[in-house]
């Protein structure tokens, strides 16, 4: 699931919709939280389909979210761990 809903034109990390906090929340599933660094710009508008580029993938630890966490609290926890991951 990519928590932005769709690709940012930049690249760059876009803001997460909330769906993910309530579907984290409802479930009660664990989040594994993964960042994609490279992808934007294999992905760029106006180029070709197929490009050769170089991607890196990190995956987090699995998150568990407490009953009464909100979903804005969940979609924020997972939102700084994909950043941290891709400063990383």
């Amino acid at each position: 699931v990519f928590p932005e809903g769709s690709r940012s034109a930049e690249g760059t990390l876009a803001r997460f919709r909330g769906g993910i906090g309530l579907l984290a929340r409802q479930s009660g599933a664990m989040l594994l939280p993964v960042a994609i660094r490279g992808l934007g710009e294999l992905k760029a508008a106006g180029r070709g389909w197929f490009r050769s580029g170089k991607i890196e993938v990190h995956v987090g630890q699995p998150l568990r979210f407490a009953p009464e966490e909100t979903e804005t609290a969940i979609t924020a926890r997972l939102h700084a761990e994909v950043e941290r991951l891709l400063k990383g």
